[in-house]
């Protein structure tokens, strides 16, 4: 027999939902090994100096005296105020008190040029002002009384020193008191982040994570779709497929070659892999409805590539048609002539009117 002749073999379809449950296993895989590639990926990057100097340099600006939010921990590292003291470590409330106000103070006032700051750097003074806005407001819990009285008739919110602790309610409202410092000390990390280089770790740390994300997907995504299938060449079959028992044939009923599993993995990955994360997995809904009433079962990479998915469980796909002969004449093979999944009997019959048609003529 010519090699390069197209030869008909007979196979059944795969049910459905082994193909489903298929590519539910490559599916969970792939997510399994993107994470676990991600996380290595990250903590590489992480020991990167591109990473760790602004890492560093951030660390300077929480611990630097003009901010005042944070304080060295045990290991020098940056600690927020309200974390390192607080009512269940300090029993002074007083004690307390005054460091909280002091760090806002300081927050407020002397770091303009690293938060509050014009476009040309230079110090805008929004700091003091915002913080005598939030002096201005407060009152007591019970809402009777205000917890700072101004210093003049004429209140000017740009001077630090406009207002202050009202005396007569120090030890009637201690916690009123500490509770504003608290909560402005929480709603002042917002304003930090406006600092350069807060920003500019925080945006570091966020490209970093996608970056490692999407190369561990991509990667992932080759060894379960292409690299995994190429060491099982007889069907081209992923993990799942593997177990599900069942593989993919060209449409001349051999195995595909490998420039033709290549294509259909580009067409995979390009479609399903890539442009359904930007369109609302509209491909990835095609491809499963067509996979899902075909009359082949074809999934849109099949129908892209001209490849057939195909049951293993009692069959066998054949790389050569000399190989196909050989099993053919062996009796380890049975002829047929589509993918439509055709009963034995059904094929019996077709022989014996074949026959009869033959003898007839």
């Amino acid at each position: 027999m010519n090699n390069d002749r197209a030869i008909e073999v007979d196979y059944h379809l795969p049910r459905f939902s082994k193909r489903s449950l298929a590519a539910f296993i490559d599916l969970v895989l792939l997510f399994l090994l993107t994470a676990i590639l991600a996380t290595i990926f990250f903590f590489t990057c992480s020991a990167m100096p591109y990473y760790t100097a602004p890492q560093e340099d951030l660390v300077s600006l929480k611990l630097d005296s003009r901010i005042g939010l944070f304080v060295p921990d045990d290991n020098g590292n940056p600690m927020l105020i309200t974390d390192k003291y607080n009512e269940s470590n300090t029993s002074d409330s007083t004690e307390i008190k005054e460091i909280y106000s002091t760090a806002l103070t300081t927050f407020y006032s002397e770091s303009d040029d690293l938060v509050f700051h014009n476009d040309d750097g230079s110090p805008s003074g929004d700091g003091v002002y915002i913080y005598n806005q939030l002096k201005e407001e407060a009152q007591t819990s019970d809402g009777h009384f205000s917890l700072f009285d101004s210093t003049s008739a004429t209140v000017d919110l740009h001077d630090p020193n406009a207002f202050v602790e009202n005396d007569d309610l120090l030890a009637d409202y201690p916690d009123d008191f500490i509770s504003f410092y608290q909560t402005n000390i929480e709603n002042a990390l917002g304003y930090l982040s406006n600092a350069s280089i807060y920003s500019k770790v925080t945006r570091i740390k966020t490209y970093t994570w996608i970056g490692a994300t999407l190369s561990s997907y991509v990667i992932s995504f080759f060894v379960v779709f292409m690299v995994l299938p190429l060491c099982l060449k007889r069907g081209y079959r992923t993990l799942g497929m593997w177990l599900g028992k069942y593989g993919i044939v060209y449409v001349d009923g051999l195995n595909p070659t490998v420039s033709r599993f290549l294509l259909r993995f580009l067409w995979r990955f390009l479609l399903e892999g890539l442009l359904s994360w930007v369109s609302l997995f509209i491909p990835l809904i095609v491809s499963s409805f067509m996979s899902y009433k075909g009359m082949y079962g074809q999934s849109l990479p099949d129908y892209l590539a001209n490849t057939y998915p195909v049951d293993l469980s009692s069959a066998q796909i054949y790389l050569t048609p000399n190989e196909y002969v050989r099993a053919l004449m062996d009796g380890k093979a049975m002829a047929g002539k589509s993918f439509k999944g055709t009963s034995p009997e059904e094929k019996e019959s077709t022989r014996r009117d074949r026959q009869r048609k033959n003898g007839d003529d």
